[in-house]
C-alpha cells in the first residue's frame, strides 16, 4: 500500500530487468520520500497518481517519440521508445524523481528526460544542450509522454485545445487528427500554397478530462517551439511535440525538396508541467481556472482593481497607397481614409452618446506606415492633417485611450537590407495568394519580413522618437519566426527580442491578439476570437482563452462589422465576456478598391456608428459590473449559454452556432 503524502502527484517509474534496464538488472522504482509503491511490470511504464482523488493516469506502453531527419535522403522518420529493437532505455534516481535516458542507438541519437515530482505538479524536462546527435541523423521533434491521458472511445471525456477561443475534442472511434503550432506558424517559412484559414493557438497548454478526472499540461519551457497534437480513433491521445530543428521545403521541377535546419541546436530547454485538478467530476472550467492561476503566478498578473465603464474598441485606418495613372504612367499615391480631425469627430460623436470609455487603435497614421516601410521616427502624415491636429487627437482624454499603431514586421522598402532568410537559403517574401488556385500571385508586390536580429535597434530608435503614452505594435504580438541566415536567430530568440522590445518602449501597449508571453506587457487585447478553427475533429467551441484572462486584462472580440451575422456575434461576445470592436474609415469604402486595405470594404463609419452605439449599450448593460471578475464556469443548455462569474453573476444568452 502507498502511504499518504502531502504532495498532489506521485510518479512511479518501473523497468523490466534485462538489457534495457538499470545496471543492477532488477526492478527500479523512483518515488517520493516516505512513499511505498506497488510492483509494476511494464518496460517504459510511468504512472502518475493524483493524490487528491487517488486516480492513476497511465502513460501507456512508451514514454517518448523521436522524429529525426536523414539529410542525405531528405527524408523524415519516427520511432518510439517502446521499440526495444531501436531504443535502449536506462534509468537512474535523482532528487524527487527519475532520470530516464533514451538511446536510439541505430541513429546515434541519445537524450535524457528528468521526471520529477514538484510542489503541486509533475514535471518532465530535457536539457537540449545535452542532446546527442550526428550529421547523418538530426533530431527534428521530441514528444514527451505522448500517451498520457489516452482514452478508449467508450471512456467519457475530452481534450481541451486552446485553438482560437478554445475547443473540445470528445473521445470517439472516428479516425481524425490535429496538429498545430503554438503561437502560430513559423512566418519565415512562407508556403507556396495558401493554407486553410485557421485561428491561432495563443496559449501553450492543453487539458484532459477522463471519467471525471482531469489535468492541465503546460509547456513551461520550449513553448516557442511546440506543437499540440491530438488523435481520435483506436485510441484517443493528446500531447506536445517539441521542434528541435525546423524544416523547410522548396520546389524543384515536379517535386518538393525537404531541407533541415543546420548548425547547433538553437531551441531552448524543454519543460512540461502536469497539474492535477483537485476535484471530483472535474471539467474544462476547472482546467481554465488552473491555467489562470498559473499565468498569474508566472507572469505576476493581478486582478483588475478598477471597475469603471467598460470600453468600446475601435480600429481606425488613416491612409493607404493607391495606384493611379499620371499621363498614362502608373504611380502610387497616398490617399486619406480618416484624417486626424475626422478621428476627433468620431470620438466626439460617441462621447455625446454617453460612451465614456473608448480604446482607439489608429492604423496607417504616418507616411512610413502608409507606404509599408520600417518606421522608427513616428512622424505624422501631411495627407491626414497637421501635427497639431494629431496632437488634439492624442489629447482627447475625455473619453478615450489612443493607441497609434506602429507595425514594423513586413515592409516593401527595397533599400532596407535586413530581411529574414528561410532555411532553404532564400529570402522570406510575403505574397498574396490567388483566390482561385490558392498559389502565390507572383504578379503582385512582395513584402519582406524584418529579421528579428533588428528588433533591438529598431525599437530602441522608435522609443527615442515616440512621444505618446500608448502604442500598438501590430502583428508583433502574434508573430513568431526564426531567421536562418548566417547570423542565426531562433523562434526562442525572437520571443525574447519581442519581450525586450516591449520593455524598451516602456509604454501602455494594446495588442491585436496576444500570445501568452505578451501578457505581462499589454494593457488591452483586441481581436480575441470567439470561435476556434472549426476543424472536423472539434466537437464544440468553449471560451477557454476568455476564461483565462477575464478579470486580468481587458479584451475585445474581433470586429463586429466584419461578421456575416453581427447580431449573433454581439450575443456570443457577451456570452464570452468580450467587449466589442468595430473597424471604421471615415471616407466612403469605395476608395479602398484596388488597395491593400480592400478587405475593409465593410468599415463605413457613417453606416455603422448608430449600430455601434446600440451594441455598446447592450454589451455594457450585460457586462458593466464584471470587469474585474473571473469567469468561473461556462456551459450551454438548450439554445442558451450560461456564463458564471466569480461574484455569483450568471449571464444568460441565446447562442446561434
Amino acid at each position: 500500500m502507498r502511504k499518504k503524502i502531502l504532495s498532489i502527484f506521485v510518479i512511479i517509474v518501473m523497468m523490466l530487468s534485462g538489457s534495457a534496464c538499470s545496471e543492477n538488472n532488477s526492478d527500479v522504482s523512483v518515488y517520493s520520500e516516505n512513499t511505498d509503491y506497488n510492483s509494476v511490470s511494464d518496460c517504459n511504464l510511468i504512472e502518475i497518481e493524483n493524490k487528491y482523488t487517488g486516480y492513476i493516469w497511465d502513460c501507456g506502453d512508451f514514454s517518448n517519440i523521436l522524429t529525426y531527419g536523414i539529410p542525405s535522403e531528405k527524408s523524415i522518420k519516427t520511432v518510439n521508445s517502446g521499440d526495444e529493437s531501436k531504443c535502449r532505455v536506462s534509468i537512474s534516481e535523482i532528487s524527487g524523481g527519475a532520470c530516464v535516458t533514451y538511446d536510439y542507438y541505430k541513429t546515434g541519437i541519445k537524450y535524457s528526460v528528468e521526471y520529477t515530482q514538484e510542489k503541486d505538479y509533475f514535471k518532465a524536462s530535457i536539457r537540449t544542450s545535452e542532446i546527442v546527435e550526428n550529421s547523418d541523423r538530426l533530431v527534428l521533434k521530441i514528444s514527451v509522454l505522448p500517451l498520457l491521458g489516452y482514452a478508449n472511445s467508450d471512456d467519457d471525456g475530452y481534450f481541451v485545445i486552446p485553438d482560437g477561443c478554445g475547443a473540445l475534442i470528445r473521445f470517439s472511434d472516428k479516425k481524425n487528427s490535429y496538429s498545430q503550432r503554438v503561437y502560430g506558424d513559423n512566418t519565415a517559412l512562407v508556403p507556396d500554397k495558401k493554407t486553410d484559414d485557421k485561428k491561432q493557438i495563443y496559449l501553450p497548454c492543453y487539458g484532459a478530462v477522463k471519467n471525471g478526472n482531469a489535468f492541465l499540461a503546460v509547456a513551461s519551457k520550449g513553448d516557442s517551439n511546440v506543437f499540440i497534437n491530438a488523435d481520435t480513433g483506436d485510441i484517443n491521445t493528446c500531447n506536445f511535440s517539441f521542434v528541435i530543428r525546423d524544416t523547410d521545403n522548396f520546389s524543384m521541377t515536379d517535386s518538393d525538396i525537404t531541407v533541415f535546419e543546420s548548425g547547433n541546436i538553437q531551441c531552448d530547454d524543454i519543460e512540461v508541467r502536469y497539474y492535477p485538478i483537485e476535484k471530483y467530476n472535474a471539467g474544462y472550467s476547472d482546467i481554465a481556472r488552473k491555467y489562470r492561476e498559473y499565468i498569474m503566478e508566472i507572469y505576476n498578473l493581478s486582478p483588475l482593481s478598477e471597475n469603471n465603464d467598460i470600453p468600446l474598441y475601435i480600429n481606425l485606418y488613416g491612409g493607404v497607397e493607391k495606384e493611379t495613372s499620371v499621363m498614362g504612367i502608373p504611380s502610387d499615391k497616398k490617399i486619406s481614409l480618416t484624417e486626424y480631425s475626422q478621428a476627433v469627430d468620431i470620438l466626439e460623436n460617441f462621447s455625446s452618446n454617453d460612451i465614456q470609455n473608448i480604446v482607439l487603435s489608429y492604423y496607417n497614421w504616418t507616411d512610413s506606415q502608409i507606404c509599408q516601410k520600417i518606421d522608427t521616427k513616428a512622424e505624422t502624415s501631411d495627407i491626414l492633417g497637421t501635427e497639431k491636429e494629431f496632437q488634439k487627437l492624442i489629447d482627447y482624454s475625455e473619453s478615450a485611450e489612443i493607441y497609434p499603431v506602429i507595425d514594423n514586421l513586413k515592409f516593401s522598402d527595397k533599400k532596407f537590407s535586413d530581411m529574414t532568410v528561410r532555411i532553404s537559403g532564400s529570402y522570406s517574401r510575403i505574397a498574396e495568394y490567388s483566390p482561385a488556385y490558392g498559389i502565390q500571385d507572383t504578379s503582385g508586390n512582395f513584402l519582406s519580413l524584418l529579421s528579428p536580429k533588428c528588433f533591438r535597434k529598431i525599437y530602441s530608435e522608435l522609443a527615442e522618437n515616440y512621444s505618446y503614452d500608448g502604442i500598438s505594435l501590430g502583428e508583433l504580438s502574434v508573430s513568431l519566426y526564426g531567421d536562418y541566415s548566417r547570423e542565426k536567430v531562433s523562434r526562442y530568440d525572437t520571443m525574447n527580442f519581442v519581450c525586450e522590445s516591449c520593455e524598451t518602449l516602456d509604454r501602455k501597449i494594446l495588442a491585436y491578439g496576444a500570445n501568452a508571453y505578451m501578457f505581462p506587457y499589454v494593457n488591452h487585447i483586441a481581436g480575441v476570437p470567439a470561435e476556434s478553427s472549426r476543424f472536423d475533429i472539434f466537437d464544440e467551441d468553449i471560451p477557454f482563452y476568455q476564461m483565462t484572462i477575464h478579470g486580468l486584462i481587458p479584451y475585445s472580440s474581433e470586429a463586429v462589422n466584419s461578421m456575416p451575422n453581427p447580431d449573433d456575434y454581439i450575443r456570443k461576445s457577451v456570452a464570452y465576456g468580450s467587449y466589442l470592436l468595430f473597424d471604421f474609415i471615415y471616407e466612403n469604402p469605395s476608395v479602398l478598391q484596388g488597395t491593400d486595405l480592400e478587405k475593409y470594404y465593410y468599415a463605413d463609419y457613417s453606416g455603422w456608428s448608430d449600430i455601434a452605439v446600440s451594441a455598446y449599450k447592450y454589451n455594457s448593460g450585460k457586462l458593466g459590473n464584471l470587469k474585474n471578475c473571473f469567469i468561473e464556469d461556462y456551459y450551454i443548455s438548450g439554445e442558451n449559454s450560461f456564463t458564471v462569474y466569480s461574484d455569483g453573476t450568471v449571464i444568460k444568452e441565446v447562442i446561434s452556432e
